[in-house]
């Protein structure tokens, strides 16, 4: 009978246990959201502790995404040479990696965005940020699948073990599900079919970039 420490074996990963540290925002990451010796300290103190795998904190797929200061960013290319150092790093002590990819949506402030308008769904207060959000065009949706796509490759060109979408916690994919805050009379509202529908097509456009065979997680709450 398989206990906390047998190991596991998923997408022809093999887990040496079942310990999970979940995705938890740090703030160490610069102000453009790059990363920083302290974050590999904070995460290489956990991996030698044992866990068998790491999921990353949140980090934002643009900077229209960015939910909070230092947060950390899979916004450019430029991010992948540091990706690479800290994956290899928690690898080499035995330890998966599995960074969370993050919108905010209307989660978020004008201060936070560097003066520009939150956006999301629809035009109505987030009951997080209290910020009222300039409604998403048809074309801001299209940026946003992209950008999903864009930092799920970067994550596998880094050599990472797997990546995660963050659908939780009243970030922008939550807010498309959420009739609270979508109130869409488009495709992409309405419906709990449509309301679903931006989640699924950015699973299923990350899912076409890493390829069936890639470790590929889904946050939802």
């Amino acid at each position: 009978m398989a206990d906390l420490f047998s190991p596991l074996t998923v997408k022809g990963i093999t887990f040496k246990n079942r310990i999970v540290m979940p995705p938890m925002a740090s703030a160490l990451a610069t102000p453009e959201g790059g990363i920083t010796p302290k974050h590999k300290e904070h995460y290489l103190a956990r991996a030698r502790a044992g866990v068998a795998l790491i999921i990353l904190e949140h980090a934002f797929i643009e900077p229209q995404g960015q939910a909070s200061a230092n947060q950390l960013g899979l916004d450019t290319d430029e991010v992948i040479p540091a990706l690479v150092e800290l994956a290899k790093a928690l690898q080499g002590v035995g330890a998966k990696v599995v960074p969370q990819l993050n919108h905010a949506g209307s989660n978020t402030t004008a201060e936070v965005l560097g003066g520009s308008e939150p956006q999301g769904p629809s035009s109505v207060e987030n009951p997080r940020s209290r910020t009222i959000p300039r409604e998403m065009t048809l074309a801001d949706i299209e940026r946003v699948v992209d950008a999903y796509v864009q930092a799920a490759r970067r994550v596998k060109a880094a050599g990472c073990d797997g990546v995660e979408i963050h659908g939780a916690h009243g970030y922008l994919l939550n807010q498309f599900l959420s009739p609270l805050t979508n109130r869409r009379q488009d495709d992409y509202g309405g419906s709990l079919e449509g309301r679903l529908r931006l989640p699924l097509r950015v699973i299923q456009a990350v899912r076409a970039e890493v390829g069936p065979d890639y470790l590929l997680l889904y946050r939802l709450g």
